[in-house]
């Protein structure tokens, strides 16, 4: 194809501008804490955050299996369809983990991460949004690689590093740990947010569904948490978190077939 090899570099050059800002995100916040906090500070936000990686898997699984099916062939056209039930199924998956992070978060440090990271458990409760949108990222940004318009993430990328560092700078030298975690709430609030604009204003994607299953699941989610919390949020033994995490599964899928 005459000139399709420069049309790859330039897609090339726009991917390698992307992933050198991601690349950047990632030790901005702890790098800061180390700065303006101490060494301290760096493991006891460092720790939940490596724990919170595990959690956007099922979102990288979806955006495995259905990011591809956006390319556009001389045959085919975006599977839109798959695109909206991914987003469904990941609102999903992502309430029902987000939810023991906010109620069990000093538990569940407790147990990952034993004494001397107590303030680990705000940090993992303060990501909540971090967590779950996390879910979303994988599949609608790899969605827009795949439409072909990587270049339009090229803002996205760059200023959701310029929002981690523009709050960091700001926040962390008055409320420490918190600066760090609203930084990376607010970063992926713009990130995800500017995705889900590109992939409707790209696609006919209905949002109305997404929505509705999204208030749907939060009402599920609050149930959850209120189950959860009725057995305790600290100091639990192996009894309650057991019996506490089968009342809170119960909870949820209750609200969602009421709903």
């Amino acid at each position: 194809v005459p000139g399709g090899s420069r049309r790859i570099f330039r897609y090339a050059w726009a991917l390698l501008i992307i992933d050198g800002s991601w690349a950047l995100l990632a030790p901005v916040s702890t790098l800061l804490l180390g700065a303006f906090q101490n060494a301290k500070a760096v493991g006891v936000f460092t720790a939940p955050v490596r724990f919170i990686t595990f959690l956007h898997y099922p979102g990288y699984s979806i955006a495995a299996g259905i990011a591809p099916r956006m390319a556009r062939t001389q045959t085919k056209e975006p599977d839109v369809a798959s695109l909206t039930a991914g987003l469904r199924w990941i609102i999903l998956i992502q309430t029902v983990l987000v939810a023991p992070t906010i109620v069990w978060a000093r538990p569940i440090t407790d147990i990952l991460l034993g004494p001397g990271y107590e303030k680990s458990a705000e940090v993992l409760a303060g990501l909540a949004p971090y967590t779950f949108l996390s879910g979303f990222a994988p599949l609608l940004s790899l969605s827009v690689n795949y439409l072909g318009e990587a270049r339009r993430r090229i803002p996205l990328a760059v200023g959701t590093l310029l929002i981690v560092l523009v709050v960091d700078v700001t926040l962390i030298p008055t409320i420490g740990l918190h600066g760090a975690t609203i930084a990376n709430d607010a970063a992926y609030i713009f990130y995800v947010g500017g995705h889900l604009w590109i992939c409707k204003s790209l696609l006919d994607l209905a949002l109305r569904p997404v929505a509705r299953d999204l208030a749907r699941a939060a009402l599920a989610a609050l149930a959850m948490c209120g189950a959860m919390a009725a057995f305790g949020t600290r100091d639990l033994g192996v009894v309650e978190i057991l019996a506490g995490g089968v009342a809170g599964l119960v909870a949820y899928l209750g609200v969602l077939l009421v709903t």
